[in-house]
């Protein structure tokens, strides 16, 4: 009787510290996620087409973009679309990207806030970006609104 106890007790000394790390790494990326993904800037009071977008509507190189693997180092090429972001039929709908540093526009030639885009290289505007920067995604067209994101540029990033 005295061995399945002595055996739980080894069993938690060694999963413990494991689970542990697994629950603070869950944490840390949502935290992470969380102080990316800024307000979308969408009055409440307006009305949302919530159907026609994911709760995600950003895809880079094809792919959803991962918020948690987002950063100033960030690659691969930018697009937002309208529908499932995972299926191939999903519609790309312009829209205009730029920075914005203290509440300012910054001034960069490859992206501005009057360029209408249907996909923009990442690298391309985030080369002018610095750490606490905001990345504006704000759809052309008044119907698309609420696919508008800010996401908030920190260290970090990938390549695509």
């Amino acid at each position: 009787m005295k061995f399945p106890l002595l055996f739980s007790g080894l069993l938690l000394l060694v999963f413990l510290p494991n689970f542990a790390f697994a629950q603070f790494s869950i944490v840390e990326t949502w935290h992470r996620a969380a102080s990316i993904m800024l307000d979308n800037e969408i009055n409440p009071n307006e009305k949302r087409a919530t159907s026609d977008f994911a709760w995600n509507p950003l895809i880079v190189n094809d792919k959803t973009l991962d918020y948690t693997l987002f950063g100033i180092h960030s690659s691969g090429v930018l697009a937002v679309v309208k529908g499932n972001p995972s299926l191939p039929n999903a519609e790309k709908i312009p829209f205009r990207v730029y920075l914005r540093r203290d509440g300012m526009i910054v001034n960069n030639p490859q992206c501005n806030s009057s360029q209408q885009v249907y996909s923009i290289k990442l690298s391309d505007v985030l080369k002018e970006a610095k750490i606490g920067d905001h990345l504006i995604i704000e759809p052309v067209r008044g119907s698309d609104r609420p696919a508008k994101r800010i996401i908030k540029v920190v260290e970090g990033g990938y390549g695509c």
